[in-house]
């Protein structure tokens, strides 16, 4: 049996059923891949499924006469949509769940370094990444002529490498493994707001 390979998901392109292999279009189509975002607008489900599969379908098969819901029927061997649109988000769940995962201490990686509270501090508001501005005082020892301190492209560069590495395409643990913060939160969702610029200089903030 052959199946297109839709992301990570497999749909069939043969029928169980005479009748329904006689009004598919993509069984004589021999492979194409649609693929989707982990999140967001476009995150696997079925109206994304459908609408990708009709804009595939128009290609391939251009002279096929029915949509993409009707050829989902016919190749699943399914009778109504509500039917189809269990199968597909039950589906696009299963590819999402297996995704692999970065561990939450994995993000920050303080623990491994030594610095056990790091995340516990940070959600608290008291860490570095939270108190300290971008500043050309002289405020350290040894002072550097022209240097500014507390940079945010080089305190927080591990942001940014979590970020461009993994996050932008794969799944994140959530913090509770590390801290306690959130083991009361129904809605198990978290948002960081900085309400105040860290740059030095700029003209376009605090500081």
């Amino acid at each position: 049996e052959r199946s297109h390979q839709l992301g990570l998901l497999h749909l069939p392109t043969t029928s169980n059923t005479a009748a329904a292999m006689s009004i598919t279009c993509l069984s004589s189509v021999e492979s194409f891949a649609l693929y989707f975002e982990t999140s967001g607008r476009q995150q696997c489900n079925w109206s994304v499924f459908r609408d990708r599969l009709d804009v595939e379908l128009k290609r391939e098969t251009p002279n096929c006469p029915h949509d993409a819901t009707t050829e989902l029927l016919a190749l699943l061997g399914l009778d109504a949509e509500p039917d189809a649109v269990d199968y597909i988000n039950s589906k696009c769940q299963l590819v999402y769940d297996n995704q692999p995962q970065m561990d939450w201490e994995a993000v920050t990686k303080k623990q491994a370094y030594g610095q056990p509270l790091f995340d516990q501090t940070y959600y608290d508001g008291g860490s570095y990444l939270n108190e300290y501005y971008e500043t050309n005082v002289d405020n350290r020892v040894p002072y550097v002529v022209n240097k500014a301190a507390n940079v945010l492209k080089k305190d927080g560069s591990r942001i940014d490498d979590v970020y461009e590495a993994y996050a932008k395409e794969g799944k994140i643990g959530y913090a509770d493994e590390v801290v306690d913060n959130f083991q009361n939160c129904p809605l198990r969702a978290a948002m960081c707001c900085f309400a105040s610029d860290r740059q030095a200089g700029d003209n376009n903030g605090n500081w």
